[in-house]
Formats: structure tokens, C-alpha cells, sequence
């Protein structure tokens, strides 16, 4: 196992390139990636105050935010923790996060693998196979968290284990893998426990399925009924182009809409004309030896007991939050707008790759199916698995493969851009599920799929016994993998954001276009991630922000306050056309000035290149000149100091 470590480092550093050369100063993408930062930055902050870890005084001024239910991962923050205690820099200690994780992903497959088929080599591939896969490669420009995977290869393992050996330890190995997937990435968790699902299914309906000939096939009948379904999809496609959106089937709102859909029409009529001629035959497998969960509380008390100690901290956090009744309800993801991933997508040479990963990209992204194509199996593992057989011996991991992969698929099956066309899929059952309807990108189901399937290539690497063709395909495999040259961005404070941050006054800043967001929506005009990056230099609270989830208190309490009312409804507005409509859009300077000295607003910035002509010039005139402009940003220090308003009363 040493020596698969060592080139498993040397492999991440290498494909990963430039990041290494530029560890201390750049990053990969940004967006998403300026949250991760600003929750290294806070992460320091939080531990130094243990009694109140998940409550933030620095978002959402001056009311503050509860990060229990932000997409907060505790288990990356706490590797930066200690990479900074080495000397490294924030984005340091994020970049090595994201390579320490990539690191991780390589060996925990490795371990697992290493553990089903006891050969070195084909766990060593299997563990490429993994860690270097198009969904890890888009994930690493802004999606820390699910970069992260490492936890849920962990859990596959020590559920293999307890199968083997019935062991308690190998049950609090589960309940801790399960554990650190909470504090990695909470789809992780629920993947994570769809394969726990899956296992107990599995052992308690020990049958296969067979796809037989009918004795009493109808040939006729199912010509007649694809005939038949060809020509509706005909006629509803030719309706669809003579009326657009007025065409009776877009008045059909919800799943019955999309039934009615051309191609859910063309693929019912092809299902109705195999159930014509073909039969689905249950058999049943030998007797397995007892599941570890038959020894009930043993096993369950052991899974748990890791489970409680390490959610500990995130309960507190969540009764806290649940008392104060700001505890967002789970809700169903309903809607069947949520759209899996691409399905020939699969079948998708790497994305990333350097050759023909550009031309693929801009492709993809023309039709919005970029984060949903990056499921590619890569065409070595499949032809490998496929040449070999491998996955007909291989049992489990076999059906937790092909359960993942259609569930990444979402609720409705799409083969072509921007196109939904049935049939249903099981993903339509699991958004009526309260927890694992939470993980509402079903693309992202692959990576528990990309699990299974790295035990699957390493059986095929098994059953290859020459040791050219091994190296041919291993070869193949790191080359698909090659997403080099990685483009790298070195984020700059803007100049006013410095000088406030040189200001020994204390006080929060107004950034304008204001904007309070989180995953669901958005009040006001938006805030770009790269603001809270911008904190970690001037180290103030600043009104707004942007988390996964705000407190409905909090947001309720900035729309009730009649100037962020005014200063959204500016932002909206077109330019006043005329003296007189200019006066009745002007922020009241006396108004506004007691307002921000109230709310201990020392600093106020604004985005010239974002905000609307009614913004700009209403505060302008209120503020009156800025005391620095830099870059298309505007800034003003307030008259006078919050400190010394507070100290006057006022």
C-alpha cells in the first residue's frame, strides 16, 4: 500500500498542474470558491469562540447568521485548519485541501478495492479510475465539498467488511465513515445511507432478474404499436411547431405534461412493444451468509454510537437554531424541473480532457448540460469491463453500480440538449422522500455509482493476466484522466476595500447593489461570492451576504427596513427620465445618515458596473463626492464614527 500512496501524491500533484506552483496565491475557477475561502477564514475565528461555533456576527449585519445549515464542510476546514498551522497561506491551505482530497479519494478506492479483489494492481487502477474521473475535475473549480468523497469509499469498504467478518468494529467504522460524510458534504451522508439501503434490499430479496422470450411473443403487435407510437410523436412534434408555446400540450402543467411529450410517446410505445414480446424472470440467488444488521442492536448500537458523538456539535447546533424557530423545514423537492444528467453523457470521453476537452465544453455549455455531462465512465473502464465480463460475476457491486447510475439520471430521462423525454425514472419516487429529496442535484448521484464501478474495473484488471495489456490499459486510463493545463486565478482585494480595512474605526460596510441571497433565492440585486473574500481582508460585518440557507428572522427584518426597501427598489428602477421623477426616487440624506450610524455602518462601497443609473446617482447625491473610486467601485467613510454615536446614544 506504501508504494500506491506515494504515486497516488505524485500522480494529483502532477495532473494537477499548475496548482502546485502557484499553491500559496491562486485559485481554480472562483464563484463557489470565495465561499470555501471566506470559510477558512471564519473557521479560525469560530473555534476560538467553541460556546458560540456556528453563530456569525459578520453576514448579515447587524443581526448575524447561523451556520448550522450552510454548506459549511466542517471536515475540509478542519484539513486547512492544519495545513495553516504549517505556515500556509488561506488559499494555500484551500488548494491543499483540494489535493489532499483528490489524495484521499485514490487510496480510500485503493483500500477498498484492494480488500475485494486482493491483487495490488487492480486496485491501484480502480483507485485512478476514481479520483481522476470528469465529475472530480468540474467539482474542483468551486465545489470543495464534494471534492471530498473519500468518506463515502470508506463506508463502502467497512460494509463489505462487516459482510465478511461480522465484526463490531467494522460496525463503528460504518457509523464513522457516515459520520465524517455528514461533515464532508451532507449528499455524501444520504448517498451514504441509499447504500445502506440498497445492501439491506439486496440481502433480504436475494433474486436476480432475467430478460426471457415470451413462448406466446406477439411481433405483429409490437411492430404495430411502435408504428403507431411513431406516428403520434409525429403529430404532436408537428403541433407543437405549428402552435409553440400556445400548443395544447404546454397548457398540461406537471409529470402529465411531460407524458405527453413527443418522445415520452415514441419510448412508451418501444416499452409496450418489448412487454409484447419479452418477460422479466425473477431467480433466485444462492443463500448469502447473514448481514451483519441481523445481529440488531449490536450492529445498529455500534453504527450509531460514532454517528451521535460526531454530530454532536451539529445537533446542538440545530436544537439552538430549532428554538429559536429559525430551523428551515424540509422540503420536498416536488418539481420535475430537477434535471439528472445527461445520459449519453456516459458514454463521454473525459470533459476535461486538454485535447479535446474545449471543444466538448463549449458545446456542452451552449446547451447547459456542462455540470450534467461530467458522469463519463471513460471509454477504458468501460471496454475493459466490458471485454472482460467483469460485471456479471460481480454481484452487489454490480447492482449498487447500475441503482446509482439511474438515479443520477433524475426523474426523467434525457438523451438530447435541453430535451425531457421520458420515461419516468426512480429518481420521480425519491424527491417524495423528505431526506433524500434534500440532495436535489440527482446528476451527483454518479460519484456513489463511480464507487461500485471502481470495484468493477478493478475485477476487470483481474481477470486481464497479461501484463502488456494491463499496462496498455493503465496507460489508457491515466491519459483519459488528463485534464492539464488547469487555469488558475490569483483573486485581488480592490483598492477601497484596503483602505477601509487600514481604518482603526470599527463599523460594518454597505455594499451597494445590497443583496441578502442563499441557495433558494435571492432579496435585492444579488452578492457575489467574491465579497466575502473581500472580508477576509477588511475583517468587517457586512449588510447581506450569501449562505445556503438564511434565517427566515433575518430576512424578514431586512425587508421590513424601509431603506434596504429603497435601495433595492432604486437598484430595479430605470434612470428617472426627469428633474421632477429624480426627486421623488432621492434617498433622504438625514434619513439615511441616522440609519447608518444606527446600524454602526462605517463604510459604504459601490459597484458602478453593477448597480442600475437610479442606484448610482441617488446615493451619489446623498453621499455626495466618494472618498476613493478604484476599478469601477466607489467608496464613502461615514461622518462620523458608530463607536461614537453608540457612546452619545443616538
Amino acid at each position: 500500500m506504501g508504494a500506491a500512496v506515494v504515486i497516488y501524491a505524485f500522480l494529483v500533484v502532477a495532473l494537477t498542474w499548475p496548482m502546485a506552483l502557484h499553491l500559496q496565491a491562486a485559485i481554480l475557477g472562483g464563484g463557489d470558491a470565495y465561499h470555501h475561502l471566506w470559510g477558512f477564514w471564519w473557521f479560525d475565528r469560530a473555534l476560538e469562540h467553541a460556546s458560540a461555533f456556528w453563530d456569525c456576527p459578520l453576514v448579515f449585519h447587524p443581526y448575524g447568521a447561523n451556520l448550522v445549515v450552510d454548506d459549511w464542510p466542517l471536515a475540509p476546514n478542519l484539513l486547512g485548519f492544519l495545513t495553516r498551522r504549517l505556515g500556509l497561506t488561506l488559499i494555500g491551505s484551500y488548494n491543499a485541501s483540494l489535493l489532499l482530497a483528490m489524495w484521499l479519494n485514490a487510496v480510500s478506492v485503493f483500500v477498498l478495492v484492494r480488500a475485494v479483489v486482493k491483487e495490488w494492481l487492480p486496485a491501484f487502477a480502480a483507485g485512478i479510475f476514481f479520483a481522476f474521473s470528469p465529475y472530480f475535475w468540474g467539482r474542483l473549480h468551486g465545489h470543495l465539498g464534494l471534492v471530498h468523497a473519500y468518506p463515502l469509499a470508506l463506508f463502502a469498504f467497512c460494509l463489505y467488511k462487516s459482510h465478511q467478518s461480522r465484526s463490531a468494529l467494522w460496525a463503528l467504522g460504518i457509523g464513522g465513515a457516515l459520520g465524517l460524510a455528514v461533515w464532508s458534504q451532507y449528499y455524501y451522508a444520504i448517498f451514504a445511507g441509499g447504500y445502506l439501503v440498497l445492501a439491506y434490499l439486496y440481502e433480504a430479496c436475494p433474486v436476480s432478474l432475467r430478460v426471457e422470450q415470451r413462448e406466446t411473443a406477439r411481433p405483429r403487435v409490437a411492430w404495430m404499436l411502435v408504428v403507431v407510437g411513431s406516428l403520434a410523436a409525429v403529430v404532436a412534434v408537428a403541433v407543437a411547431l405549428v402552435y409553440g408555446q400556445d400548443s395544447p400540450f404546454a397548457r398540461v402543467q406537471g409529470s402529465a405534461g411531460r407524458l405527453a411529450r413527443p418522445m415520452a410517446i415514441w419510448w412508451m410505445s418501444w416499452l409496450l412493444a418489448l412487454v409484447c414480446c419479452y418477460r422479466v424472470v425473477l431467480i433466485r440467488r444462492d443463500k448469502a451468509p447473514a448481514p451483519p444488521w441481523d445481529n440488531g442492536f449490536r450492529f445498529w448500537g455500534c453504527a450509531a454510537l460514532p454517528v451521535i458523538l460526531l454530530l454532536l456539535p451539529v445537533l446542538v447546533g440545530v436544537a439552538q437554531l430549532a428554538t429559536s424557530g429559525d430551523l428551515p423545514a424540509l422540503k420536498l423537492n416536488l418539481k420535475p424541473e430537477w434535471s439528472g444528467a445527461f445520459a449519453l453523457a456516459a458514454l463521454f470521453p473525459n470533459v476535461y480532457h486538454f485535447l479535446w476537452g474545449p471543444t466538448l465544453q463549449q458545446a456542452l455549455h451552449t446547451w447547459g448540460l456542462l455540470e450534467r455531462a461530467t458522469i463519463g465512465l471513460g471509454w477504458t473502464a468501460i471496454a475493459i469491463s466490458w471485454l472482460t465480463g467483469a460485471y456479471r460475476r460481480a454481484g452487489w457491486w454490480t447492482v449498487a453500480f447500475c441503482a446509482f447510475l439511474l438515479l443520477s439520471l433524475g426523474p426523467f430521462l434525457e438523451i438530447s440538449p435541453g430535451l425531457d423525454h421520458g420515461p419516468i425514472l426512480p429518481f420521480w419516487l425519491v424527491r417524495f422522500l423528505p431526506i433524500l429529496s434534500e440532495a436535489r442535484v440527482p446528476s451527483r448521484w454518479i460519484v456513489a455509482a463511480l464507487v461500485a464501478g471502481s470495484v468493477l474495473v478493478g475485477l476487470a484488471f483481474q481477470r486481464i493476466r497479461s501484463a502488456g495489456w494491463r499496462a496498455v490499459a493503465l496507460g489508457a486510463m491515466l491519459f483519459e484522466g488528463l485534464a492539464l493545463p488547469l487555469s488558475v486565478v490569483t483573486p485581488e482585494v480592490p483598492v477601497p476595500y484596503q483602505i477601509a480595512a487600514r481604518d482603526g474605526r470599527a463599523g460594518a460596510i454597505l455594499e451597494l447593489p445590497f443583496g441578502a441571497c442563499d441557495g433558494r433565492g435571492c432579496w435585492g440585486a444579488g452578492f457575489p461570492a467574491i465579497r466575502l473574500y473581500y472580508q477576509t481582508v477588511h475583517e468587517r460585518p457586512v449588510v447581506g451576504g450569501y449562505l445556503s440557507r438564511i434565517s427566515k428572522t433575518v430576512l424578514g427584518r431586512y425587508r421590513d427596513e424601509p431603506i434596504l426597501r429603497q435601495l433595492v427598489a432604486l437598484q430595479n428602477e430605470p434612470p428617472p427620465p426627469s428633474p421632477v421623477a429624480r426627486r421623488r426616487v432621492e434617498i433622504d440624506r438625514e434619513s439615511f445618515t441616522r440609519w447608518m450610524a444606527d446600524w454602526g455602518i462605517a463604510w459604504v462601497v459601490l459597484d458602478r458596473t453593477s448597480a442600475s443609473a437610479a442606484l448610482g446617482g441617488a446615493v451619489l447625491r446623498a453621499l455626495g463626492t466618494p472618498l476613493v473610486e478604484h476599478g469601477g467601485l466607489a467608496a464613502w467613510k461615514t461622518s462620523r464614527s458608530p463607536d461614537a454615536d453608540r457612546a452619545a446614544g443616538t
